[in-house]
């Protein structure tokens, strides 16, 4: 009987010991917060001049990525029929914030244009899943604007549209039909 308590507690300790060490991990760190607080994902119509604020609560530190998600009508026929999407001229200015007892914090500040940026948003991209598509053909591209450390706390991130009028017509011939934004923990392999 008591040989078996034993084997419990040694059990019991392990187990406790394995979680504690797995907390530590970026992998569980990251993958546990996907899993229990998965990211939002807000409109950001480009080209109409708002700025839409961005709320992120950090349970511990962590990688974050500050997405755009863009929805195409249809991506395969956007990129194989119209080069419309390398002559998008965005222009977006973001502010990040540590809000912390009752102040703003201001710790990112930067501004991305389709003429500074050393790439250009619409190059590369991860594939995205819209959520309310706009056509039954509707695909998406989830492209990493910047990326930075959050540690424990409430954090808000504006993003003012500064992009010139004429972006609603280059979008359209893109294809493009929405955007989107999202921050979201990344487990950053290469920084």
């Amino acid at each position: 009987m008591m040989r078996r308590k034993s084997k419990k507690i040694i059990l019991l300790i392990g187990s406790i010991a394995a979680i504690l060490s797995l907390t530590q991990c970026d992998l569980a760190k990251v993958s546990l917060s996907q899993a229990l607080f998965p990211a939002k994902v807000i409109p950001f119509p480009i080209g109409e001049g708002k700025t839409v604020s961005y709320t992120v609560d950090s349970w511990g530190k962590k990688f974050y990525v500050i997405y755009l998600n863009i929805e195409y009508t249809d991506w395969n026929k956007a990129f194989l029929d119209t080069k419309g999407h390398e002559k998008i001229p965005y222009n977006v200015s973001i502010k990040c914030y540590h809000l912390k007892d009752g102040q703003e914090i201001l710790f990112y500040e930067s501004k991305h244009s389709d003429k500074t940026d050393e790439r250009h948003w619409f190059d590369a991209s991860n594939g995205w899943e819209p959520i309310h598509p706009h056509s039954p053909d509707a695909s998406g591209m989830s492209l990493a604007l910047k990326g930075f450390d959050l540690p424990y706390g409430k954090y808000r991130c504006d993003f003012k549209d500064e992009s010139p009028s004429e972006i609603k017509a280059n979008m359209k011939a893109a294809g493009i039909v929405a955007t989107y934004l999202e921050i979201s923990p990344y487990i950053a392999l290469f920084r």
